[in-house]
């Protein structure tokens, strides 16, 4: 079985190469092989502005835009999106949606686990806040939670014991690119011992 991490450095490659496809069979060509000695696979596809690849039960997709999907053999998959847009991964509690108005820029699963990284504008304290409330009404109860201001910005985080999941999130201003949103939630869901 790949890994989370063999599964994000076919992507990576993928990803590297993607802005070289370009119209026309040349650039096509020119494209998988580049990508073919970057992940070791045979099976790769470059059309238009997309570039796949299947290879040892893992599938990689990668679009002009920057958007990329694995999925392993397995089910273990990575969805993520310079734009936002990456849907949350098959599973998801419905209850812990994140905020409305967040965009979701990666979403994983590996194994029982399950990951979503979203950005948003808005006060780490109150998003962080009305995540705890989100996590209490779904019948969590959170366990540890903490709240920081650093020179770099505010972070938060709180774990938290579910019905069917346990969950850890955190909540950060962003120091990154905030075109998506001053704030960045990481949450990780685990599968409930028992």
């Amino acid at each position: 079985m790949r890994t989370t991490r063999a599964m994000a450095t076919g992507a990576v490659a993928l990803a590297l190469v993607v802005g070289g496809a370009g119209c026309g069979a040349i650039a096509e060509k020119a494209t998988e092989k580049a990508v073919e000695k970057a992940s070791g696979c045979e099976d790769i596809d470059a059309s238009g502005e997309q570039v796949g690849a299947e290879c040892d039960g893992v599938s990689a997709n990668v679009d002009a835009d920057g958007n990329v999907a694995v999925t392993d053999e397995d089910g273990n998959s990575i969805d993520a999106s310079a734009d936002g847009s990456a849907a949350l991964p098959e599973g998801w509690p419905a209850e812990l949606a994140p905020p409305a108005d967040a965009r979701i820029t990666s979403a994983t699963v590996s194994g029982d686990d399950l990951g979503v990284t979203a950005a948003l504008d808005g006060d780490v304290a109150e998003v962080f806040s009305g995540i705890k409330g989100q996590l209490e009404q779904a019948g969590y109860t959170i366990e540890s939670d903490t709240v920081t201001d650093a020179a770099e910005g505010t972070v938060a985080s709180a774990t938290a014991s579910g019905p069917e999941h346990d969950a850890t999130v955190s909540v950060t201003s962003n120091y990154g690119d905030t075109s998506l949103g001053s704030v960045l939630v990481v949450y990780n869901l685990t599968r409930a011992a028992g």
